[in-house]
């Protein structure tokens, strides 16, 4: 499901009105402020316009915590008539009060509390205001002010001037570069290159060499806008000997645009430095290189199958998997045989991807261990994954002859894990003829499966496995659940099929599920 971006459901306020009340007669009583507050605040998380005057009521309260949890109050709420009231928190004299009444303002839109919050002589008031500033007039306030501000609002002061287009404001930023506050001068780097300004690239390269190793990793980032190609590929590849690892890191994503073959060693070498965001930023940048690069890099992965390092040949099988080269391919097979799980996962992913079938044979004998006579005793960590990557592998692969042991696995909610179920019905998808009745009706049967045994994921792919065989008889049925299902995941996936099984045709938008929200305050109605 992580390949997908769902569109989440659309929240209904379901709090029961009586529940209101009750919050509102409790807050009427006068309780402790701190129980005023809770109050409150349970009136927001109702986010019902019946909790309105009672939140508008509070924000005349003597206690200034009470005061601000309305302000947030209002804001969850999100109906204007609580607007007006709002405007009164402004001018509070507690600075909480007014920057929380900032924050709701800006969250309603309105533009005069961003103008407020900028004159507000507060700089926690400022900072409420400015990540909401648009416009030139906003703008021409934050740069006023950013003179007299302190380390921390002057820093949002930059960040939000990155929205500004004014040369001037980018020159105000830019001048910050020159200070001794880091946080302050990686902010003015990120917002100089957010907003492009790149007549102010050489204040910014000349951030590469400072001594704080956070500035340099935000230089050698922004580098994607303030230089281009072969000057790009240097500047990273120099920062590939710096001494702190996050900056190395930052200089492979870099290389990830276009890695040269004289950077491809030292990309190699990150491989093993011990900080993983590294290693898996070096693996990228050696992938993404054009067919000249790829050829060395192809050679290097190669020479890593038989590294003695368990990570090296993890990151041998990946390398040439995502490049989708059979170079050593009688090596790589014997991998399968390794008796580390999470590098049996590997290969038999990458295989999968090299897309030879002669290895279909071999990777088989891995998805069999699914089988309760094969995995008898077996429970090593990550062996689970391996198996479904088999599954995966084997559908890649066309290997039809795991078909029937996919589609035993498909109903086995009760005893096949889901790592093994779930790629196991994928598999059935791929290779099931699309005129298998018998298939559909299994898969149908797990995506409808509402019970609390079954899994959502398990159910996901069901309904991704109907595409992949192209059942039409399934077409109606998923429309169904295109526009009824409640679980936002499954509605989405139902809609892609549907949609994929009539030809990419969509008779209909896709509207996400209505999910009900009752709020979980202090105060219930026993009633219900």
């Amino acid at each position: 499901m992580e390949a997908f971006e769902i569109p989440p459901g659309v929240l209904k306020p379901s709090t029961p009105a009586r529940v209101i009340e009750l919050i509102g007669k409790a807050l009427a009583a006068n309780p402790p402020p701190s129980r005023r507050a809770e109050l409150v605040r349970n009136l927001g998380e109702c986010r019902l316009p019946a909790g309105v005057p009672a939140v508008v009521g509070a924000m005349a309260d003597p206690d200034a915590t009470v005061r601000a949890e309305a302000a947030r109050a209002c804001a969850m709420i999100g109906d204007p008539s609580g607007i007006k009231a709002l405007e009164e928190l402004l001018k509070d004299s507690d600075p909480a009060v007014r920057a929380a009444a900032i924050r709701a303002g800006a969250s309603l839109n309105q533009d005069s509390f961003v103008t407020a919050g900028l004159g507000d002589s507060n700089q926690d008031c400022f900072m409420a205001a400015a990540p909401h500033a648009s416009g030139p007039a906003h703008f021409e306030l934050i740069a006023a002010r950013m003179a007299s501000l302190s380390g921390s609002a002057r820093c949002v002061a930059a960040r939000a001037l990155s929205r500004s287009a004014s040369m001037e404001h980018a020159a105000l930023v830019a001048s910050q570069l020159s200070g001794d506050n880091v946080p302050l001068i990686v902010v003015a780097i990120e917002s100089l290159a957010k907003s492009k300004a790149v007549l102010h690239a050489d204040s910014v390269r000349a951030m590469l060499s400072h001594p704080h190793p956070t500035v340099r990793r935000a230089a050698v980032r922004s580098m994607r806008v303030f230089a281009e190609g072969v000057d790009q590929a240097a500047i990273a590849t120099k920062a590939l000997a710096d001494e702190d690892l996050s900056v190395r890191q930052a200089a492979c994503e870099l290389l990830n645009a276009n890695p040269t073959q004289e950077a491809i060693p030292v990309l190699a070498q990150q491989l093993s430095a011990g900080y993983r965001p590294l290693r898996l930023a070096a693996r990228e940048a050696l992938i993404s290189g054009d067919a000249v690069a790829q050829e060395q890099v192809r050679n290097v992965a190669a020479a890593m199958l038989s590294d003695v390092d368990h990570d090296r040949r993890i990151d041998g099988s990946y390398i040439l998997g995502h490049l989708k080269s059979d170079v050593a391919f009688e090596r790589h097979l014997q991998l399968l045989d390794d008796g580390d799980w999470v590098i049996v996962q590997q290969v038999v992913e990458s295989l999968g991807e090299i897309g030879r079938t002669e290895a279909a044979e071999r990777i088989v004998k891995i998805a069999k261990r699914a089988q309760p006579d094969e995995a008898a005793g077996a429970s090593a960590p990550n062996e689970p994954e391996a198996i479904g990557a088999a599954f995966v592998a084997c559908g890649k692969l066309h290997y039809k002859p795991i078909f029937r042991l996919a589609r035993e696995i498909v109903p086995q909610k009760l005893t096949s894990p889901i790592a093994i179920r779930s790629r196991a019905i994928w598999a059935a998808g791929v290779l099931g003829a699309a005129d298998d009745g018998d298939l559909a009706s299994a898969l149908l049967s797990v995506a409808n499966d509402n019970s609390p045994y079954e899994n959502e994921l398990a159910r996901f792919e069901a309904i991704k496995a109907l595409g992949n065989q192209h059942h039409l008889a399934a077409l109606e049925e998923l429309q169904r659940q295109s526009r009824e299902q409640s679980i936002p995941s499954l509605r989405w996936i139902a809609y892609l099929v549907a949609r994929r099984l009539q030809g990419g045709n969509a008779s209909e938008p896709y509207t996400p599920p209505t999910l009900t929200h009752i709020a979980e305050t202090s105060i219930q109605d026993l009633s219900q």
